[in-house]
């Protein structure tokens, strides 16, 4: 996915795709949830949390993204501070209209 955001005259590269949880550091961020569709990620959710690891590995949305995958789940994440992690989701959410997490 190599997902790229621009916010304002500020540019966000995350990490990732990954398949697994393993990948993900204990840090603050932004994480974005998607499939394959058509050859294309899908954004399926997105989300914040000061562990981006421990939130993922824990996350009460799991079977809705089961619902929503094709083939393979993947994760990316942004490691950043709180106040940008709350802009970065917001942002992404309002752009991608993600069918999970709905808020």
């Amino acid at each position: 996915m190599g997902l790229n955001v621009h916010i304002g005259d500020r540019h966000y590269q995350f990490d990732g795709p990954h398949t697994n949880t393993g990948s993900l550091l204990k840090q603050s961020g932004v994480y974005v949830i998607s499939t394959i569709v058509n050859g294309y990620h899908k954004v399926l959710d997105v989300g914040e949390s000061h562990d981006i690891r421990h939130r993922i590995e824990n996350h009460d949305r799991k079977q809705a993204w089961q619902r929503h995958i094709s083939d393979t789940l993947y994760v990316s994440a942004l490691y950043c501070n709180a106040v940008d992690r709350m802009l970065v989701e917001s942002a992404i959410r309002q752009f991608h209209n993600p069918p999970c997490g709905i808020r």
